[in-house]
């Protein structure tokens, strides 16, 4: 969920430090150039649970000053948000710069909820970064010392050649195997191999003292090699039992695939049975739906709250992700949302009241943005509140079709604790005029792409909008179904699309 970024194409001499395959088959690639001091590492269009861990992989690996360029990903959530963080400290914390290049709308939410927007550097092009000199040259030169000494340790002591059975280094000075430190040849170790070794010494070896580190003895070095092989060969006694049990497992799930699907097609029937039908007949207004999940369960959901004073609050939420997780929450925020706008007094209230409920039951590992549109039919008037989600579109009846962003400011549900939810929480009240359309819609429609990967965007949307005004909410919807199916050619959708328009009607 979140608005798509501006594209930009990476520059000569990029390339991919890791192509994942996503659940649709497409790859999710994570792209690495360099901008003046800073190495800009590019996440792709699907965020998924793989792609995370390869991007902080990825991330983990790059020396010096890293720009992060999250503008194409489509579906980035809270806990890679967090994990981001905790790695901007760390690195910053070992002397490297971070920033956060062309931030999109969704990252700058969920760091507005955290109350973390200062906590990373942020540009707007790789310009901005391009003109930036180093600040840290110093470093240059221990570092070139240090390679320098692992070179000659390695060439001429035999205490630093210690290796377990599969090459993997023994830091004779703490005693560790570092991580991804793999000793072929001592004699003559590649680059890789001393830079890790050197990253090690510098950020995190307890024993190492420049100009003369201090060995451990060569009896406790055989020691500890000796261990650690009996470990690993324990570790693949283990690992082999376990593979057996996983696959006698995999036989049992595969002998299940059939009811497994059956259930799926079930439980999909059942959540829209959850969906309220569109209402029909209503005095003061005409209202359509279209709802298409990009998986067998959706995130997405909408409906139709009568109020105890007359109004009706028409509501269209999305919970971050897709699937079997994303539905059953859904669940639980639109039963939440129902159950306070029919209690409280206002709609404010109502929405401060599911964000508490919400933060309890979620813990921040997920959240749900919402976008309530509470109608007089009596008074001809709205009152709009968002909860972190896309804008609202209002055509006002008289004239040419102009379209009207309707964008009060609100925090995601679910995240940020009461005072400071409900203190940016605003409403925006507008007059209801007859003939007047108010277009609701998730950000699968903005964010969806075609085979260039080029976004929907809010422009196409308009104008799909435009060309059905005349004809009421179905045929509004009609042509935006029709466009986006005409831009996306059969592409699998990313995420869910969800759109729910109504007509001002006479009193």
């Amino acid at each position: 969920m979140g608005e798509s970024a501006r594209e930009e194409t990476p520059p000569q001499g990029s390339h991919a430090a890791t192509t994942a395959p996503s659940a649709q088959g497409t790859k999710s690639e994570i792209l690495m150039w360099r901008a003046g001091s800073f190495t800009v590492v590019r996440l792709g269009e699907r965020v998924t649970p793989d792609s995370q861990s390869d991007f902080l992989r990825t991330l983990s690996s790059v020396e010096g000053d890293v720009a992060l360029d999250l503008s194409r990903a489509a579906g980035v959530d809270l806990q890679l948000v967090q994990n981001l963080c905790a790695w901007t400290e760390r690195r910053r914390a070992e002397g490297a710069h971070v920033a956060l290049v062309r931030p999109p709308p969704r990252v700058l939410s969920l760091l507005e909820a955290l109350d973390l927007v200062q906590q990373i550097p942020m540009a707007e092009s790789e310009a901005e970064l391009a003109k930036a000199k180093p600040q840290d040259t110093a470093r240059e030169l221990p570092l070139k010392q240090v390679e320098m000494l692992i070179r000659n340790q390695l060439a001429s002591n035999v205490v630093w050649r210690f290796t377990d059975g599969e090459h993997k280094w023994l830091c004779p000075l703490c005693g560790s195997f570092p991580a991804g430190v793999l000793l072929h040849m001592p004699s003559r170790p590649d680059e890789a191999c001393v830079r890790e070794i050197s990253l090690h010494l510098r950020l995190r070896c307890t024993g190492f003292n420049r100009p003369h580190p201090s060995c451990l003895p060569v009896d406790a070095l055989e020691k500890i090699v000796a261990r650690n092989n009996a470990d690993h060969e324990e570790t693949t006694r283990i690992q082999r039992e376990k593979t057996r049990r996983k696959m006698e497992k995999l036989e049992s799930l595969a002998r299940r695939a059939e009811t497994v699907e059956a259930d799926l097609k079930d439980a999909a029937a059942y959540q829209r049975m959850l969906l309220p039908p569109v209402p029909t007949d209503q005095k003061g207004y005409e209202v359509s739906v279209s709802y298409q999940p990009c998986d067998a369960i959706s995130g997405d959901f909408y409906d139709f709250v009568p109020m105890p004073d007359g109004r009706i609050a028409f509501v269209l939420g999305d919970v971050c992700g897709h699937g079997v997780q994303a539905g059953i929450l859904m669940g639980m925020a639109k039963k939440v949302l129902r159950m306070h706008l029919t209690r409280e007094k206002t709609p404010a209230a109502a929405l401060r009241r599911a964000n508490e409920d919400l933060v309890d039951e979620l813990k921040r590992r997920s959240f749900v943005t919402a976008l309530v549109g509470v109608f007089d039919p009596a008074g001809q008037r709205w009152t709009m509140l968002s909860a972190g989600h896309n804008p609202a579109i209002l055509f006002r009846s008289t004239g040419s079709p102009v379209a009207v962003e309707i964008k009060p400011p609100g925090l995601l549900l679910g995240v940020a604790p009461d005072q400071r939810f409900g203190a940016i929480l605003e409403p925006a009240e507008f007059d209801a005029r007859e003939g007047d359309l108010l277009l609701f819609y998730s950000d699968g429609i903005v964010e969806a792409r075609n085979a260039e990967m080029e976004p929907f965007d809010e422009d196409r949307l308009l104008a799909a909008v435009k060309e059905g005004a005349h004809g009421g909410p179905a045929e509004v919807l009609h042509r935006l179904r029709q466009a986006l199916d005409a831009f996306t050619q059969g592409k699998p959708l990313q995420d869910d699309t969800t759109a729910v328009c109504v007509k001002v009607a006479a009193p």
